[in-house]
């Protein structure tokens, strides 16, 4: 089954955002594509909760690209004569062809190979089988031939294997959820790369007399570089930047390990008797010590907790509050703030920008109770 669409995301100024997967569906196994850039970001932080069933186990698409998995496979099919190819690659293996004809004759045996006619490879090809049962080699032709049973299971899962390598993309990466039978209400959640969000503001300035106001309007600008469409989705756009890195998980890292050659032991020179019974050990020197098990109650007690964790306010969260949707492909503005300011107009005076003149600027008060991140501002 494919994944269900997303219902939340949580954008930073950093380039990830988080985003989460919430739905209702039938069955065992739940299919999530990504990027392949994406992936050491979604090992690191792949979160599947299941509130009515359990999650068996998570595999996903090796980082090999395409050519590389089709190396793999013990067939290599063309697209101009797969047939052929097939019959090619499976010499050696036991098959049972049926035979075209009104008795549908099927006969049993070894592949040998394919004779094949290169003027005319698909018209004029044979394919001999070895009978063994018989002892007898026999031809048959190409056109003759409406159907080949694979008999051996290893060359079914190879050909599936092979299929299946062919058909994936090498930009994208598969991950397979498995999940116990049944219906499921899944929560999956994830950070993946996306492109840091950016405001706007514009200020409406009103001045009557002695007093002065403006209106306030920020706008949060993001992008969907998804491969889907969004429909309404909850959306959080955050100011700051924590801590974040990547972690090479994907990519499987085999160390090298030294070799040591068994050499044989030099031959003992002969001894008497009497030597060999005084360097004879006691039982208690060859008994086998088992590993020393700690409780943990005392690990627990002789390493106490030294930290805990608090709320230092360093970020601030828009939290847009109707769900907004994009389509695949664009880009989106969602409101974040909308005030009346107080203002008044002055002047500043800067030498280095002008020399002569001052410049007419506004002078804000921040009375929402929304931090203003930076972005340009346009007075209306």
């Amino acid at each position: 089954m494919t994944m269900s669409p997303i219902k939340r995301m949580v954008l930073y100024k950093h380039g990830v955002g988080y985003f989460e997967r919430r739905g209702q569906f039938h069955g065992e196994t739940l299919t999530l594509s990504f990027p392949l850039t994406a992936m050491d970001d979604v090992l690191k932080s792949l979160i599947v909760i299941d509130r009515s069933g359990q999650v068996r186990n998570i595999d996903f698409t090796t980082p090999e690209d395409r050519a590389d998995r089709l190396a793999r496979s013990g067939f290599h099919l063309s697209q101009e004569q797969s047939l052929l190819d097939l019959l090619c690659d499976l010499r050696g293996r036991s098959v049972r062809l049926t035979l075209a004809g009104k008795q549908a004759e099927q006969v049993k045996g070894l592949v040998i190979g394919v004779d094949v006619e290169h003027e005319q490879p698909l018209r004029r090809a044979l394919v001999s089988l070895y009978l063994s049962d018989q002892r007898v080699v026999r031809p048959f032709a190409l056109d003759d031939i409406v159907q080949v049973e694979l008999l051996e299971e290893v060359i079914h899962n190879d050909l599936i294997f092979f299929l299946h390598a062919d058909h994936g993309d090498r930009s994208d990466r598969l991950v397979t959820v498995h999940l116990t039978p049944g219906n499921h209400d899944l929560l999956i959640g994830y950070v993946a790369p996306a492109p840091a969000w950016r405001v706007s503001y514009r200020l409406l300035f009103e001045e009557d007399g002695n007093e002065a106001r403006c209106w306030l309007q920020g706008w949060g600008l993001f992008d969907n570089l998804l491969d889907e469409d969004l429909r309404d989705v909850e959306v959080t756009l955050v100011a700051g930047q924590p801590i974040s890195f990547r972690y090479q998980l994907y990519q499987p890292q085999t160390p090298d390990r030294p070799v040591v050659i068994d050499r044989p032991p030099p031959s003992p020179k002969p001894k008497r008797r009497a030597s060999l019974l005084e360097e004879s050990v006691s039982e208690d020197d060859i008994q086998i010590h088992a590993l020393a098990v700690f409780d943990s109650t005392e690990a627990a007690e002789s390493t106490p907790t030294a930290a805990s964790g608090e709320d230092r306010d360093v970020l601030f969260a828009y939290r847009v509050h109707q769900p907004v949707s994009v389509g695949r492909g664009q880009s989106a503005m969602a409101p974040i703030v909308g005030s009346y300011l107080p203002a008044r107009r002055v002047l500043v005076y800067n030498s280095k920008q002008m020399n002569r003149y001052p410049f007419v600027a506004l002078f804000l008060t921040n009375t929402t109770d929304l931090t203003l991140e930076q972005g340009p501002v346009t007075v209306l």
